[in-house]
C-alpha cells in the first residue's frame, strides 16, 4: 500500500473487539474495506492481545533479519532503515 511520500504500508492489521465483543460489531465491516484495499487485517477478541503483540514482536524481529539478510546479500541499502535500540 502507497502511502505519503512514496512509503509502503506493510505488515498485518490487528482489530481487536471490546471486552464484551458485543457491541465492536462495526469491526467487521473496517476488517472487509481494509482486505478489500489490499491490506492484511483481521479481527481478535479482547483476550488475544497477548499473543497477537507476541506474534507482531516475531514478525518485526523477522523483518530485521530480512533487512540485515538484504544488506548482505544485495550489498544495497535496502529502501528503509532499521533504527537499533
Amino acid at each position: 500500500m502507497a502511502l505519503a511520500g512514496g512509503a509502503q504500508a506493510s505488515g498485518p492489521i490487528y482489530l481487536l473487539r471490546g471486552l464484551a465483543g458485543i457491541f465492536s460489531t462495526g469491526l467487521d465491516a473496517l476488517d472487509e474495506k481494509l482486505v478489500q484495499r489490499g491490506y492484511s487485517a483481521t479481527v481478535h477478541p479482547y483476550d488475544y492481545y497477548n499473543s497477537l503483540a507476541e506474534e507482531a514482536a516475531r514478525l518485526q524481529k523477522a523483518a530485521r533479519v530480512q533487512s540485515l539478510l538484504w544488506d548482505i546479500l544485495s550489498e544495497q541499502t535496502p529502501p528503509f532503515t532499521w533504527r537499533r535500540r
